[in-house]
């Protein structure tokens, strides 16, 4: 199940990086397929989407697209393993930032988040949990 979401998180990653914005169809397809496989899971989804609907009504900082792909994550992931994902990912986004701000000497005002959220994925897997 991991490596389909890695596949599906480099894609939304691609998308992101072009366009800051992932395309609602192709979520709602892939999510489908994996709720197909893990339907008793669909619960543990109810917080993202909640998010993400926030997200889209209050400019919160974080897009809505960041929270779909953690209720995503959340169909193969626990909700605490997927805020730590978060946790992570929005360290390793402002390390990114910050770094980038000093190096062209002007603070970025936006960054696609799913990018930082597909490099704590590969982390979180890799260092904390069993294969």
């Amino acid at each position: 199940m991991f490596y389909y979401l890695l596949v599906v998180s480099l894609f939304f990653t691609w998308e992101d990086l072009q366009e800051q914005a992932i395309s609602s169809w192709i979520f709602v397809i892939t999510f489908c397929l994996f709720l197909s496989v893990n339907f008793e899971q669909l619960e543990k989804t109810y917080l993202f989407f909640i998010l993400a609907l926030l997200a889209n009504l209050i400019d919160i900082g974080i897009g809505e697209g960041d929270f779909c792909i953690l209720a995503m994550y959340s169909l193969h992931y626990d909700i605490y393993e997927c805020v730590v994902i978060l946790f992570l990912s929005s360290f390793i986004g402002l390390f990114f930032s910050i770094s980038i701000s000093i190096l062209r000497k002007k603070w970025l005002n936006k960054i696609p988040l799913i990018p930082f959220i597909t490099i704590s994925l590969v982390i979180y897997h890799s260092y904390f949990t069993r294969f």
